[in-house]
């Protein structure tokens, strides 16, 4: 027989155990994995000159889950962004504490670009989707007269718009402007506006002869999430609504928006032989006014229009 066996208390393992577990849950790494990122979608941002508006601020969010926690960098235009004393000490642009998020309290046009998050450990990194930003503006309507136009009672007739430059590219629709300043919709099957901001009439009545009013094109571009309509009221002027409205707006809108107007005209109608009296022929044949091209190109998803414009 040999020397008797020595048994360790259980109690003793138990203890032994416990004590090695913080050792064994410190040596425990995570790398970095991305909670937050900026969307794949363009951000935009305008630029305020009023001193007295408040600025339209925006954010690039970035956070990340890791162990250890990680620290946090931004590249712009594929270099890394660093942040000047600057713009740190007046809080034009921050990094959110604990995150990486990048806040914009005051943007300029400089800011303009491409940014990618990385959050980094002492076991990796992890990169972000490159968030494109670009600045959301639009210029005003060439300086120009009213126009008079003369149409002729019956034919078809098209007033086009010359846009002002913008981005993203302006919406266009027409309206009727009051000399005091009053808007009126364009609410009839016979008028089009096609995707240049062209107004096509498919044929001229005495309606639509300038009165009290100028035809006006109007331009409108969206920089924000907010959502209004603009709807017609009984006597045929404009309201705008935050509430999504019963019947089927105008027009969808989303501010803060820039909106321009611009390219008056004042329509006269002629008559044969100058007799008001006449009535517009009822049987004119068809003729092409405007159809978009027979090659569009769009991305999946996208919402594509195609228009075929016919008066008469």
């Amino acid at each position: 027989m040999g020397p008797p066996r020595r048994t360790v208390p259980a109690w003793l393992t138990l203890a032994l155990l416990w004590c090695a577990a913080p050792l064994v849950l410190a040596a425990v790494t995570i790398p970095p994995l991305l909670e937050l990122q900026p969307s794949k979608e363009e951000v935009l941002f305008t630029v305020n000159h009023d001193p007295d508006q408040a600025p339209d601020p925006f954010t690039l969010p970035c956070r990340a889950d890791a162990l250890p926690e990680p620290s946090y960098y931004w590249l712009k235009d594929g270099e890394k962004y660093d942040l000047d004393d600057e713009e740190e000490e007046h809080g034009r642009v921050e990094m959110v504490e604990g995150e990486g998020s990048l806040v914009f309290h005051d943007p300029r046009p400089e800011d303009q670009g491409t940014y990618q998050c990385v959050a980094e450990n002492s076991v990796g990194a992890a990169h972000s989707e490159i968030a494109t930003v670009k600045r959301a503006m639009m210029a005003n309507f060439p300086k120009s007269e009213p126009r008079v136009v003369t149409a002729a009672l019956g034919q078809s007739l098209s007033l086009p718009c010359t846009p002002p430059e913008g981005y993203p590219q302006p919406s266009l629709h027409w309206v009727l402007q009051t000399s005091d300043g009053g808007l009126r919709s364009l609410n009839s099957p016979r008028l089009t506006v096609d995707e240049e901001g062209t107004l096509w009439f498919s044929y001229v009545t005495p309606e639509d002869a300038s009165e009290d009013a100028l035809y006006a094109c109007a331009a409108s571009s969206a920089t924000s999430e907010r959502h209004v309509y603009l709807v017609e009221d009984e006597e045929g002027g404009l309201q705008m609504l935050e509430d999504e409205p019963h019947t089927d707006p105008l027009i969808s809108l989303d501010l803060p928006t820039e909106y321009r107007m611009g390219n008056w005209v004042y329509l006269n109608v002629s008559y044969p032989g100058d007799d008001k009296s006449t009535l517009p022929e009822s049987n004119l044949p068809p003729v092409k006014q405007y159809v978009s091209d027979h090659e569009v190109t769009a991305l999946q998803g996208d919402e594509v229009k195609l228009y075929c414009i016919f008066g008469g």
